[in-house]
């Protein structure tokens, strides 16, 4: 599969997206931290994965990781799949 899990914070208009493994790639992905950072929100925790999709919807962790790895990766191939809503304006919803 070619998903990297990501957990994604926001608090007020700073968002920042951190790895399972605690790397953080908030300064690589600026679309995606603008677009969550126009979330109806003031503060949420979410779970999820960063996914790099091709053209036919097909999902490669090996390009992902190269991605990842750069200071500027294309955004406009990365997807994040939410799964899980941890915490929301100080509510717990685990």
């Amino acid at each position: 599969m070619g998903r990297l899990p990501v957990s994604i914070i926001k608090d007020g208009s700073q968002v920042r997206f951190y790895s399972r493994h605690g790397a953080e790639y908030t300064d690589r992905l600026p679309a995606m931290v603008e677009a969550f950072g126009k979330m109806p929100t003031q503060s949420a925790v979410l779970d999820g994965e960063l996914v790099l999709v091709d053209p036919r919807g097909g999902a490669h962790f090996y390009r992902l990781m190269a991605h990842m790895r750069t200071s500027h990766p294309d955004e406009s191939q990365l997807m994040f799949l939410a799964f899980d809503l941890l915490h929301q304006d100080g509510v717990c919803r685990e």
